[in-house]
């Protein structure tokens, strides 16, 4: 746990069995909960088997924080919404950008939304680079990664990297946008074999999104 605006490094660790469920203080984040803090780094670690509940982040919860995640393992956690990772940032607190950089977030499981990956607002953006969301399942929207109401200032780029096999019971098998109002970019990309049971895009569903959307380079495919 961390809410000081001061770096932190996480490198060589092992995150597993943790329940904020049972947690005094904090119900969202199963194994990591960063509030109004940052930058946080998180370095060549695994984060696996933790689950926030009924709450957020089943692995990595994060509300007005810097992140980023470097050569790590996000695998088999669940919550109710964003099962591996969730970052909800809120209008008062500090922003910093959420970073994804050759990593894994795989097997994760949200009652809710964003099986793998849930974004709210992000207000400083995010990017996802040479990453892999796999295998990850939503109740709700969005099998892999689920992204809402975000700022018009802000942008979101996927690139180099794989959406596959995961499964929405809503909509957004691979990753479903709600409400967009920043920039999406999508660059050598490749969004394969994802399910959406609620009818609406299997691969990716776009709702109620303003802003530009750019796919370039990149193969969206059963």
């Amino acid at each position: 746990h961390t809410d000081e605006y001061d770096p932190v490094i996480v490198s060589g660790l092992t995150l597993t069995a943790g329940n904020s469920d049972a947690a005094a203080a904090n119900d969202d984040g199963g194994a990591v909960y960063i509030d109004d803090a940052g930058p946080v780094e998180l370095n060549d670690v695994a984060i696996s088997g933790n689950t926030a509940g009924d709450e957020a982040g089943g692995g990595v919860y994060a509300s007005g924080a810097g992140v980023e995640i470097t050569d790590s393992t996000i695998s088999g956690n669940s919550a109710e919404y964003g099962g591996g990772f969730a970052d909800f940032d809120d209008e008062d607190g500090y922003y910093g950008p959420i970073e994804f950089k050759n990593t894994t977030v795989s097997g994760n499981t949200a009652t809710g939304s964003g099986g793998g990956i849930y974004f709210y607002q992000l207000y400083s953006g995010a990017q996802i680079e040479d990453s892999q969301i796999s295998g990850n399942l939503a109740g709700g929207d969005g099998g892999g990664l689920h992204v809402e109401d975000t700022d018009g200032v802000s942008r979101l780029e996927i690139s180099r990297s794989r959406v596959n096999d995961n499964f929405a019971g809503g909509q957004g098998g691979g990753i479903n946008f709600n409400d967009l109002d920043g920039q999406v970019q999508i660059l050598e990309t490749a969004v394969s074999g994802n399910t959406a049971n609620g009818g609406g895009g299997g691969g990716a569903y776009f709702e109620g999104t303003s802003a530009p959307v750019s796919i370039k380079d990149s193969t969206v495919s059963n």
